[in-house]
């Protein structure tokens, strides 16, 4: 999730004020927004001549966050910086925003190799399905495929090749170019345990579900009985098999959501609940997941008493956005003035990222006297990419789109 401090604070004082929280909703609630002030400071550092490239880079986060529409201008301004790590990072944002002068950048890195993270670049590209970068993008998989494929069928390189070939495959996979198919297939058949199996839940082939099957077999005789710390081998092949349509690894999956023959959650008294590594994975979801999961996610979400899945689950709520879904999330979400496990501002979140509609009536449903315009958090849903308001759409180095 994506912290707002400020807003957070302000918000938390005018619950306190409220007195009665979950009371009948208030007439009057002074909306404030904290989001404009906080994007006009952020503009002005990143802006400011004077500034060290360590604070305009750590500025382009609250950009992006404050209001998704109006960064795109400023971080494309920065393009043709001088410093290569700022003009770097900003069109790495403009990419994950689908902004086409990011992702132009990407295009061109893909096609000389001359940047500092080519498989960024691929999965960057692939998620936006742009097929332009296409051409250049498979002539590059089938290069790397042929300089280290070995006799014996195997490809064995460098881990930067690796996970050039990873998301290169996945991103070919994405675009959906039947051209591209059987190289999408050789390319995961080289080594399905290193370059990995997701890409062919994008290709509906009888081949793809032939070497998933081969391949969760093989790695359920590999793993042996998984452990909460290490999970198992074969989760990818299980998620990327129900992507394929496969009611068996459907109804695995659903089991793990559940929590059904997993080993047990970790829940120490007064902490947080935390999932096992296979449960903690399965909420990892996309968008095209919701029409197999999103119900079963949905009742994770509603468990009684609250556990381990109850925050993951609402989340993953979020990034899926099921169709049809968001007055039952209001509803539940409002059931209660307090959860345990999940803050407001995440349900909130999960909320208008299915249906930006609901946000009066969301804050409605709670007696607060002060209620936040949330300007930066609209902006994201406005502009297609909802799913970066939650924790699982970020990464250290910057962020990962998970459309």
């Amino acid at each position: 999730m994506i912290f707002n401090p400020i807003g957070f604070l302000l918000l938390m004082s005018a619950v306190a004020a409220s007195g009665e929280e979950g009371a009948s909703p208030a007439k009057a609630a002074v909306v404030r927004d904290f989001d404009s002030p906080a994007f006009e400071n952020a503009r002005d550092a990143f802006l400011d001549p004077k500034a060290g490239a360590d604070v305009r880079i750590r500025t382009m986060h609250d950009l992006v966050r404050r209001n998704s529409g109006e960064a795109s201008d400023l971080l494309a301004g920065a393009l043709e910086d001088k410093n290569l790590e700022i003009a770097r990072r900003a069109a790495e944002w403009l990419a994950v925003l689908g902004d086409r002068r990011g992702l132009d950048v990407q295009g061109r890195c893909i096609e000389t190799m001359k940047c500092r993270f080519p498989f960024d670049a691929a999965r960057f590209v692939g998620i936006w399905r742009d097929i332009r970068y296409a051409p250049a993008l498979s002539k590059r998989v089938e290069a790397l495929l042929e300089k280290h494929l070995r006799p014996d069928g195997k490809w064995w390189g460098s881990a930067e090749e690796e996970a050039f070939l990873r998301y290169g495959s996945i991103a070919l996979a994405r675009m959906g170019r039947l051209e591209d198919r059987d190289l999408v297939i050789r390319t995961v058949k080289a080594n399905p345990l290193t370059i990995g199996v997701e890409a062919l839940g994008y290709v509906d082939d009888p081949r793809s579900r032939e070497m998933l099957w081969s391949a969760y077999n093989e790695w359920t005789r590999l793993s042996g009985p998984p452990s909460c710390e290490s999970g198992s081998l074969t989760f990818p092949a299980l998620l990327a098999l129900s992507r394929l349509g496969e009611p068996l690894a459907i109804d695995r999956m659903k089991n793990i959501l559940r929590g059904v023959g997993t080993p047990p959650d970790h829940t120490p008294e007064g902490k947080l609940p935390a999932l096992c590594v296979d449960r903690e994975a399965a909420f990892r979801l996309r968008r095209r997941d919701a029409v197999n999961f999103a119900e079963v996610v949905f009742e994770v979400a509603s468990q009684k008493p609250e556990g381990a899945g109850t925050m993951e689950a609402w989340e993953a709520l979020g990034v899926m956005r099921p169709r049809g879904f968001g007055e039952r999330m209001l509803k539940l979400a409002t059931s209660k003035p307090q959860w345990r496990f999940v803050d407001r501002q995440t349900l909130f979140q999960a909320v208008i990222a299915v249906d930006p509609s609901l946000a009066e009536r969301f804050w409605g449903a709670f007696n607060l006297k002060v209620v936040p315009a949330e300007r930066g958090l609209k902006s994201f849903v406005e502009n297609g990419v909802g799913y970066l308001m939650f924790r699982r759409a970020l990464t250290g180095r910057a962020i990962e789109p998970n459309p």
